[in-house]
């Protein structure tokens, strides 16, 4: 409903102007960012700072990755785009301390550093668990005079019922005298002075196939055949656009629907009907991406 939207979007925006909540970035269709060439990377990351400059007026100064699929390669082209931090799953960050999950890491590519703010599953608050367990999980924590963050990911399902239950505003009131206990954003938190960890974060990601983690994101190709076809004719068909000549804006709009076919659901959901749908739809989509420049372009070869 569009007068939700506006709702939902003139909140954002009065928190945002207020510093209470800050906006991420990402790939706009939910790519496995890995796995797109560079222009197609840029080009997403791009169009979703676009879309959030518009509707909200800011621009993301943090981002999250479709199913955590990192790289060290990527920290070049979050550089590019002026990201400050991005944020991972706690699990797929090697552990040089056992703090090492609480606090920011620094990691480097090139020359280039990115900070990276673990994710923490574990602290996800839930209905199901007593709000004084909650916080008694929390305490266990504090020791010594070192701040530590806990940064967890709410779904949509677990948010709607954690405001049915006013579990916010029972959080507040229970830990409103508890001096180490608060809410933060990035901004607030990195003004604290925390600690950095500086440590390399290898290729990594938290896609599960058949309950399995894959770990790296491009061992997708060993576990699904089809996910490496699909992938062989994406990576043709963005080297035929960027190789194509004449008008740039049919050029253009070929490309930006090539993106449409990148989302990571046909790539890692290969047993059910959502999966299969999904992935003939991306074969649709690249078919008329390519179509619609064969007749302009003259691809010279040596």
């Amino acid at each position: 409903c569009m007068r939700y939207q506006n709702e939902v979007i003139n909140l954002l925006k009065e928190l945002t102007s207020r510093k209470q909540v800050e906006i991420l970035g990402g790939g706009f269709y939910n790519p496995l960012l890995p796995l797109l060439l560079p222009v197609d990377r840029l080009g997403q990351i791009e169009l979703m700072q676009s879309v959030l400059r518009q509707s909200l007026g800011k621009r993301p100064r943090g981002i999250r990755l479709s199913q955590n699929a990192w790289e060290p390669q990527l920290v070049q082209c979050f550089n590019s785009h002026e990201f400050e931090y991005v944020f991972l799953d706690s699990d797929i960050i090697s552990k040089k301390s056992s703090s090492g999950v609480f606090n920011p890491h620094i990691v480097e590519d090139a020359g280039k550093t990115i900070t990276v703010i673990p994710v923490s599953q574990k602290f996800t608050p839930n209905v199901e668990v007593p709000i004084d367990d909650y916080i008694a999980s929390l305490k266990k924590l504090m020791s010594g005079q070192e701040t530590k963050i806990i940064c967890s990911e709410i779904n949509v399902e677990n948010l709607a019922k954690l405001i049915a239950d006013n579990w916010f505003y029972k959080f507040i009131d229970s830990t409103i005298f508890e001096e180490n206990i608060e809410f933060s954003n990035p901004e607030k938190y990195f003004k604290s002075n925390p600690r950095f960890i500086k440590t390399f974060i290898p290729s990594n990601s938290s896609i599960k196939i058949r309950e399995e983690n894959i770990n790296a994101t491009r061992n997708i190709f060993t576990k699904y055949p089809e996910s490496i076809n699909l992938y062989a004719r994406t990576v043709h068909a963005g080297n035929f656009i960027n190789l194509s000549k004449g008008d740039k804006f049919r050029k253009k709009t070929a490309r930006e629907n090539l993106w449409k076919a990148q989302n990571y659901v046909p790539y890692i959901n290969q047993d059910n009907y959502l999966g299969v749908f999904q992935r003939q739809n991306a074969y649709k989509i690249i078919l008329q991406s390519e179509k619609s420049i064969k007749d302009i372009s003259t691809v010279k070869t040596f």
